[in-house]
């Protein structure tokens, strides 16, 4: 039997993701006023300018509120993304890819659209090369991992997360320090 986090991926593949079927599709869910996203967006789209060719599909996904989708559009132009970017993501939707509910999260389909990868925090340009160029490629190499969490966060505190239990008072707090010291978050 699946886990349930692993059955909500299977069922919840998004239309973004389902129209690409047969390309590899790199799903990144970011905010504009978060500044790890605003770091790590460039380097998707060094990544999608370098792979698109070749069967490669970047979509960008904002979970910016209504009020702020301008800054949004703003920061799409001030970087010069030319990859597709849906302005109305939420973090329901990232729940059901088994991302939690922090940003910047992307997940990495296969042709067929399946989830295989998962990376919660700021992507490294180097970390997603290896997840598309693994998916582009013959697959004989060693996979790398499914899951790429930040240095700080353990993947018994991710799983507490992605299952949805509550945190106890001294996570939160940590999660409140980490969120000072330029850590991703959804506001609350």
């Amino acid at each position: 039997m699946l886990p349930l986090t692993a059955l909500l991926a299977v069922l919840a593949v998004p239309a973004d993701v389902a129209k690409h079927r047969g390309s590899v599709v790199v799903l990144n869910y970011w905010a504009s006023w978060c500044e790890p996203c605003r770091k790590e967006l460039p380097a998707l789209e060094r990544v999608h300018r370098r792979y698109r060719d070749q069967g490669l599909v970047t979509l960008g996904v904002s979970i910016d509120e209504p009020e702020e989708r301008d800054a949004a559009k703003r920061l799409v132009k001030e970087l010069g993304l030319s990859f597709p970017i849906r302005l109305d993501g939420t973090t329901d939707e990232m729940f059901a890819l088994g991302l939690a509910t922090s940003i910047p999260a992307t997940a990495i389909f296969d042709r067929d659209g399946s989830r295989v990868f998962r990376i919660i925090g700021e992507a490294s340009e180097a970390g997603v090369v290896a997840r598309v160029e693994w998916l582009l490629g013959d697959r004989r190499g060693a996979k790398p991992p499914d899951l790429a969490l930040p240095p700080s966060v353990t993947p018994e505190h991710f799983a507490k997360h992605e299952s949805g239990e509550e945190e106890d008072e001294d996570e939160h707090h940590a999660d409140e320090a980490h969120e000072e010291e330029g850590g991703s978050a959804v506001p609350t």
